[in-house]
C-alpha cells in the first residue's frame, strides 16, 4: 500500500493529482491511497510525526501563501523546506517528489531529498512511471532486508552470492565468507527460487544478483566478483 501526500496551495491542483494518482495506480495495478490532501504545510508536518509507515509526499515547491510556525516567530515555508523537516524528524523510508511549473526548480530539488520532479502539466505516463520507479526502489530495500533460514541461521539474502552442494552438505558463499551446513541442496532450492535465486547445476544456485553474464554456448555463469560457475543443460535459464 502506498500512502500519497499532496501538498499544493492550490486545492484545484490537489484535486487534479489525486485524479491523476487514483488513474495511475488503476492502470499500474498499484495498491495506493490519498492518505492526506493540504495547502497547509503544518498539516503535512502533523501527519508525518503521527504516522509510523512510510509515504509518498508529493510537494509543490512554491508553497506563496502559506506559513509555518517557527521557533521564534513564523517564516516562509515552501515544499522543499517541507522535505527537509519530515526527513530530520523521522527514520521512515519516506519517498518526495516535487512538483513544480518552473523547471529551473529542478535543480534545488536534486539537492535535497528528491525522488523525483515534475513539471506542470505533467502527462499521466510520467507519473505511471514515477511509481514504478517508488515500487521498484521499494522491492530492493524490502529484499535487503530478507533473512533466510539455513542450518538454524538467519542469513541476508543480499549478502548470499551463491550455494555450492558436496553430498549431504551445503556451503554458502556470502559476501563475508563461507558457511557450510549439512543439508542437501535440493532442500535448499524451491525455498530460494521464491528469493531471487537460480538453480544453474545440481550443485550450484546462485543469487540472481550477482550474476553479470551468462554465457549459453560455453555453458559458464559469471558472478560479480568474477566467480566463474558451470551451468548445466537441465537448468539453463
Amino acid at each position: 500500500m502506498l500512502n500519497f501526500i499532496l501538498l499544493d496551495d492550490d486545492p484545484f491542483h490537489n484535486e487534479i493529482l489525486e485524479n491523476s494518482l487514483k488513474n495511475a495506480c488503476e492502470a499500474e495495478n498499484i495498491d495506493g491511497k490519498v492518505a492526506l490532501k493540504t495547502t497547509d504545510p503544518a498539516e503535512v508536518a502533523a501527519f508525518s510525526a503521527a504516522c509510523a509507515e512510510g509515504a509518498v509526499y508529493f510537494l509543490d515547491i512554491v508553497l506563496t501563501n502559506e506559513r509555518i510556525p517557527a521557533s521564534g516567530g513564523e517564516e516562509n515555508i515552501n515544499g522543499l523546506d517541507v522535505s527537509r523537516l519530515v526527513s530530520e524528524n523521522s527514520d521512515r523510508p519516506d519517498y518526495f517528489v516535487y512538483i513544480s511549473a518552473y523547471s529551473e526548480y529542478g535543480i534545488a530539488a536534486l539537492h535535497t531529498h528528491a525522488f523525483d520532479f515534475l513539471t506542470k502539466p505533467f502527462h499521466m505516463d510520467e507519473l505511471r512511471a514515477c511509481l514504478r520507479a517508488i515500487i521498484r526502489d521499494m522491492d530492493k530495500r524490502n529484499l535487503s532486508k530478507r533473512r533466510i533460514e539455513i542450518g538454524g541461521d538467519k542469513l541476508q539474502a543480499e549478502q548470499i552470492r551463491y550455494i555450492s552442494s558436496s553430498g549431504n552438505y551445503s556451503s554458502v558463499h556470502t559476501t563475508g565468507g563461507i558457511r557450510k551446513y549439512r543439508i542437501r541442496i535440493s532442500e535448499l532450492s524451491e525455498r530460494l527460487l521464491k528469493e531471487g535465486f537460480e538453480r544453474i547445476h545440481r550443485k550450484y544456485i546462485v543469487n540472481r544478483r550477482f550474476v553479470t553474464a551468462l554465457y549459453k554456448k560455453e555453458s559458464l555463469c559469471i558472478l560479480s566478483d568474477g566467480t566463474e560457475l558451470p551451468v548445466s543443460k537441465k537448468y539453463m535459464p
